[in-house]
This record gives C-alpha cells, structure tokens and sequence, in this order.
C-alpha cells in the first residue's frame, strides 16, 4: 500500500488482513510445503539496515512463518521470481557498495 503496509485481498480485491512483518520486497513460489505457496518477503526496515529474507506461507488470513530469515549485510534491493521454486534476490554490500545477486530455493522437507 501507499503508506508502506501490506494487505492481503481476495480475488475480487476486497481487503482480508495486514501483514506487519513484511518490508517491501515480496516474491511469491510455487513449491507447495506448508500447504500450500509460499510468499518470500523481506523484513522492515530503513534502506541502509541490514536486511533478511523469509519465507512465509498465509494461513488463516495472515503470514505463517515457515523458515528462520537468511540474513544479508545490507539492503535487499530486489526479489523476483525466478523459476517456480526460486526467486532472485540483489543485495547491496555496505562496506563495497556493491551488488551481488543469490538464487534462493524453496526445497521443501519431509
């Protein structure tokens, strides 16, 4: 949303529920662990923190997480998915100021 939240909307667009864990990068998958998709998002946070990624999965109208956050040193810039399991994330280095790019894959356990 405008104001910086994250709002989960049905098919129609009605508003469901808020998400408060989520900054503003989200990717979504298609493995099914958890029972169902899962959402990838990053934490809140302001541009220069260092940053994480999560995955989550929506259960009952809000964001169950499924994983502990892999961390980075600074910012994620980007998230996109990549292939159906996957998603791409760019992340800036605050010592360098560099960017470098990671493949993230969903692999669900048993």
């Amino acid at each position: 949303m405008l104001d910086g939240s994250t709002e989960i909307f049905d098919a129609w667009l009605d508003p469901l529920g808020a998400v408060t864990s989520w900054g503003s990068d989200i990717a979504g998958t298609e493995a099914r662990c958890g029972g169902g998709s899962q959402v990838l998002a990053t934490r809140p946070g302001d541009a220069g923190d260092p940053d994480a990624i999560q995955a989550f999965a929506i259960v009952n109208l809000a964001a169950a997480p499924l994983t502990a956050p892999v961390e980075f040193a600074g910012p994620v810039t980007a998230l996109w998915p990549s292939t159906p399991t996957s998603v791409v994330a760019v992340a800036r280095d605050p010592l360098t100021g560099r960017y470098a790019a990671y493949v993230i894959t969903v692999v669900c356990g048993s």
